[in-house]
């Protein structure tokens, strides 16, 4: 089965993304600018200017990277706040 790409940086993008990351993609890939870049490793690949897809693209990599991570380790993945005192 193949890795699905992002189609603006070619890196993995995850294996069960947040709908607003798909939100996101979703509303980049309809942006009247875009144009067709394919590449060998992804045909699929498209060409927005990167202060329109950084945001997008830092979420996947968090997504598919520093999330799993942090639950790994046992990081919380809600912050309690009322735990904190002034």
């Amino acid at each position: 089965m193949d890795i699905p790409l992002c189609p603006f940086c070619s890196a993995p993008l995850p294996d069960s993304p947040s709908s607003r990351l798909e939100e996101l993609k979703d509303y980049l890939l309809s942006r009247p600018n875009i144009r067709p870049n394919p590449t060998r490793r992804n045909p699929d690949g498209m060409r927005l200017p990167v202060t329109e897809t950084a945001s997008f693209c830092r979420r996947h990599v968090e997504e598919r990277e520093t999330i799993p991570h942090g639950k790994e380790m046992g990081w919380p993945t809600r912050m309690d706040w009322k735990a904190f005192t002034e």
